[in-house]
């Protein structure tokens, strides 16, 4: 849920970080299955009838080189493969349905003086880039702005930051809206309150809870302005011997929905 509010990626710059840990993997991961079930009514026995699965593979250093999606017949619905140079992602291709054509490609370039990342996507048979954006960090690796020309139109966001507190403002590029994001001493964010600049705004609060892994156990959101809190959604994990889950059972107010995943590790880690 507060992953949508936040500045994450599907690029990340890997100076600052790696797959495996934006996905809070302990270990080193060769290659993940996840199996995700269809969701049955609470009160219903789990029927493990298959959605969809996700298979990543990862390299030694922790990045995701390919990441192939699956329908629940078996047919590739989805494939996103990354190349890196010199532990540096420089490339991302995204195919769809077993297509060997990328629907579009995106090139990645790190700028070591300005402290920028630059994500610029083009569409096969299009001319010209399709959308820039660039990522401006800090010293400590903290991303300060990211701004995205698409068609014209600029959009984005700047990040102001707050140690004692523990907390981040993130502004939109047009002054629009805010959130503060908290984050308790594991740097797991527990809170973030969303407001659009408005008077009448009071804003839309989330709140999570995690277990000692990073992994989500508890949330919900609560939007003043109508009143309303939403059901706290529960989630319950197994994990193997490196602490890594391996069956999630998440229960909503009306459903329920399993997932399951097979991780491969590098021989010896």
């Amino acid at each position: 849920m507060l992953l949508s509010l936040s500045l994450k990626s599907q690029y990340l710059d890997t100076r600052y970080n790696n797959s495996s840990k934006d996905m809070r993997l302990q270990g080193k991961v060769k290659q993940l299955k996840l199996t995700w079930y269809k969701s049955v009514k609470n009160g219903d026995p789990l029927k493990n009838e298959l959605e969809l699965t996700i298979l990543y593979k990862f390299n030694e250093a922790g990045n995701i080189t390919e990441k192939i999606q699956y329908r629940a017949k078996g047919d590739e619905a989805a494939r996103d493969v990354y190349g890196y140079e010199s532990g540096r992602v420089v490339s991302y291709k995204a195919y769809s349905n077993g297509s060997k054509l990328p629907q579009y490609v995106v090139s990645c370039i790190t700028d070591l003086a300005k402290n920028t990342f630059t994500t610029r996507l083009t569409i096969p048979g299009l001319q010209g880039v399709h959308s820039t954006t660039v990522r401006t960090y800090n010293a400590k690796g903290q991303i300060l702005s990211q701004i995205t020309k698409e068609s014209g139109k600029i959009t984005g966001t700047t990040k102001k930051y707050d140690a004692v507190k523990n907390t981040v403002r993130s502004t939109s590029l047009d002054n629009s809206s805010y959130y503060d994001e908290v984050y308790d001493k594991n740097q797991f964010l527990i809170e973030a309150h969303y407001y659009k600049k408005s008077e009448d705004d009071a804003g839309t609060h989330f709140y999570t809870k995690y277990d000692a892994f990073g992994n989500e156990v508890e949330s919900y959101y609560v939007n003043k302005k109508e009143g309303f809190t939403s059901p706290t959604d529960s989630t319950s994990y197994t994990y193997d011997s490196h602490n890594n889950w391996i069956s999630k059972v998440s229960k909503s107010d009306f459903y329920t929905k399993k997932q399951e995943r097979v991780i491969e590790y590098y021989s010896g880690k």
